[in-house]
């Protein structure tokens, strides 16, 4: 088993354009996921058996074509609202403080969220995900169409952050929820 950082770090990979080598770098991810390798040995078989240009417009018309499965967490809690942009600028700021670089997606995207996870302390990852990443993909789920190939990747994501952050799935009692408030 590979460690929580490498593992999140190659599930990272699987959510940027595909390109050549991405079938087997599925097969590479979902071969060290555990228990979440069932969802991404389904999506890598299934990758597999796609030619490229296939899964590359099937990845542009799910991600970048369809607001209710772009890839900007944000989008998915906040929407247009102020708060989106805050988690922007706080996003840009943690990616600096780990050493990830920018790519040309905006720093909210679900690549940088998840190398974010890997490379933060347990606790503060454990909130990072409960707060942003378990919610958005959930949202992300929930809007995806059963039959896209790239649902079981959403699915494996939550798979594995469960493992790493368990707490990010534990219910609020009414009461603490009331109190949040």
């Amino acid at each position: 088993m590979t460690s929580r950082r490498e593992q999140l770090e190659a599930l990272a990979a699987l959510f940027t354009y595909p390109g050549n080598g991405y079938a087997a770098a599925a097969e590479s991810v979902a071969a060290s996921s555990g228990s979440a390798a069932r969802s991404l040995l389904v999506f890598a078989s299934e990758v597999r058996r796609m030619p490229l240009t296939a899964l590359q417009e099937l990845y542009t018309a799910t991600f970048d074509l369809q607001p209710a499965c772009a890839l900007d967490l944000g989008w998915h809690l906040f929407g247009e609202d102020y708060q989106h942009g805050v988690l922007l600028s706080r996003m840009r700021r943690e990616l600096r403080a780990y050493g990830i670089a920018e790519t040309g997606e905006l720093p909210d995207h679900l690549s940088h969220a998840l190398l974010l996870l890997g490379r933060m302390g347990p606790a503060q990852a454990e909130e990072f995900a409960d707060a942003i990443v378990v919610p958005a993909v959930e949202q992300m789920l929930r809007r995806m169409p059963s039959e896209n190939v790239f649902k079981g990747l959403l699915q494996a994501v939550l798979q594995v952050t469960s493992i790493h952050f368990p707490a990010a799935f534990e219910p609020v009692s009414p009461i603490a929820e009331g109190a949040m408030l």
